[in-house]
């Protein structure tokens, strides 16, 4: 009995490494330095995750996380600096945080906040798939603030968030 119990223990002791693990994120716009420095910051000190590493070319962010918690945490800091990808760790999905957009919801001007645009090419490929949106007419970014103004008739908001998430960004629509 006692022989059971310690094992029990032993595995309630040992639960939070059991779960720690390369998480991938798949997609993310990297386009310069600038991007790269940007991932390494939204990363930092953030409990339970370590390794952060960056593939400019292959759009790729990596790192360890302790467990799922870990994980989502950094997932959230990516995307609060404007970072989007197809996250996972292992064979589990780390799920980004919930948009907020109500469904069906449209707008004939739109402001996205807290875009990463810390240079030209980031601007030209946030603006570019957006461009592609039913609706769009007019694009005006602020790369300094962050923030896209979109302006057209009848446009979906998570039409416009999903050009985003596909081009590798993240913001906030409102």
């Amino acid at each position: 009995m006692s022989r059971v119990l310690a094992v029990a223990v032993a595995f309630v002791a040992m639960g939070s490494a059991l779960f720690a693990g390369d998480v991938k994120v798949d997609g993310v716009h990297l386009c310069c330095g600038k991007c790269l420095k940007g991932v390494d910051t939204a990363l930092k000190g953030i409990e339970g995750v370590s390794k952060v590493s960056c593939n400019k070319d292959a759009g790729l962010v990596r790192f360890t996380a302790t467990d799922m918690d870990a994980a989502k945490a950094a997932v959230a800091a990516l995307a609060k600096a404007g970072y989007y990808g197809s996250a996972s760790m292992g064979d589990a999905v780390v799920p980004y945080p919930a948009t907020g957009i109500e469904e069906g919801a449209k707008s004939n001007s739109v402001s996205i906040s807290g875009v990463h645009l810390c240079c030209g090419g980031c601007i030209t490929s946030a603006e570019g798939a957006l461009e592609g949106v039913s609706g769009v007419s007019e694009l005006s970014s602020d790369g300094k603030a962050g923030t896209i103004s979109v302006k057209g008739s009848d446009m979906s908001l998570q039409a416009l968030l999903d050009a985003l998430h596909s081009a590798g960004f993240h913001g906030t629509v409102k």
